[in-house]
């Protein structure tokens, strides 16, 4: 089993961090009250040193294995930014928007050619998933405007990456250059899992890491809200457990996939006529069914009214409709749209100067 680092090289890599970490940043008692109260295991947590974009070392807590946070992090994140996730957290990021994940390809954080194939598949699947979110990838060395870049450093298989704050996901993913001795669908597992914890995403085992041979009972029973449709228990199917193996599938689990549509829902399908607003007898008008944050193929089904008030005359099948108003009458029109994502309708009234 791994958890960042493969199990039988964990104990020489943490030992060589360990000579890293200024003394000035302790693990506490006051600390780890702090990470029980925000319902995160705090057993073995450490102070290490990560190195950023620049080659700057900095001092982070790093906590369940690979979920770093900063001090400034720890001090402004309440008991309520962390709940849990199938587990996740409340630090999430905003939704219906587009993520753009930057893979480092030169220099000395560059990602090898077995871990940029990793990414590509990653985030080719979180953007197969019915949610809010979508994704761009590019791959280079300029990180301005990018929401998340991934790169890697020297250690041991697997990698860290953080919470959101202010509604963007947590900008930095490191993999570790050990992954490059394990298959491609371990590391596809390891990009799609540090992902998630930009995302908000939590160790689905956070309460015992049973996944790391715990013994399943809860070591900090504090208060987690559970997403409907998702396990209470151990899930050990999950993509977000505490430690995975070496014969991992690199796919997400049924109920991740469940729990990111609950946290990142799509917007809701709807529909809405655009065309003329005023016309005459002599002049022919078309009318278009606007569809948003939906999945076709779709329905269309047109009717009219001279009143308003009841739409029992047909008027068309198609996206747009194209015709001439009533003799001396106003039109008013409605449409019913209908595909796999649900049905929605709306009106339209379009006023004849010539009926004055």
């Amino acid at each position: 089993m791994i958890s960042c680092q493969k199990e039988d090289d964990l104990f020489e890599a943490e030992d060589q961090i360990q000579e890293r970490v200024d003394t000035g940043l302790k693990v506490s008692k006051e600390t780890i009250e702090k990470i029980k109260a925000l319902s995160l295991n705090p057993e073995g947590m450490e102070v290490i040193y990560l190195e950023d974009l620049n080659g700057n070392e900095n001092e982070v807590y790093l906590i369940e294995g690979d979920i770093v946070i900063s001090p400034g992090q720890l001090e402004t994140l309440s008991q309520d930014d962390i709940t849990s996730k199938q587990y996740r957290t409340t630090n999430l990021v905003n939704n219906n928007r587009t993520i753009k994940i930057l893979g480092i390809n030169g220099g000395s954080q560059a990602l090898t050619s077995k871990q940029r194939t990793a990414l590509q598949n990653a985030v080719a699947d979180y953007n197969s998933l019915d949610i809010g979110l979508s994704f761009t990838l590019t791959f280079g060395t300029n990180t301005t405007s990018q929401d998340i870049v991934v790169r890697q450093l020297q250690g041991a298989a697997g990698g860290v990456a953080g919470f959101p704050s202010n509604g963007n996901p947590y900008n930095s993913i490191v993999v570790y250059s050990g992954l490059e001795s394990y298959s491609n669908a371990v590391n596809e597992h390891v990009m799609k899992h540090e992902i998630g914890h930009t995302l908000g995403l939590r160790h689905t085992d956070w309460f015992s890491r049973q996944s790391c041979g715990g013994s399943g009972e809860s070591s900090a029973p504090y208060g987690a809200v559970h997403i409907p449709g998702t396990p209470t228990g151990y899930d050990s199917s999950s993509l977000m457990l505490a430690c995975f193996n070496s014969y991992e599938s690199g796919n997400f689990g049924s109920y991740d996939i469940v729990a990111l549509e609950y946290l990142y829902p799509l917007p809701s399908f709807s529909v809405n006529i655009s065309g003329p607003t005023r016309g005459n007898n002599s002049g022919t008008y078309t009318w278009n069914a606007n569809v948003q944050n939906g999945n076709g193929p779709y329905t269309y089904s047109w009717y009219y009214s001279y009143t308003g008030t009841s739409y029992t005359q047909s008027f068309g099948s198609t996206q747009s409709v194209t015709a001439n108003l009533p003799l001396d009458r106003d039109l008013y029109l409605k449409v019913i749209v209908t595909s796999s994502s649900g049905t929605d309708s709306d009106t339209f009234f379009t006023m004849n100067t010539d009926a004055f």
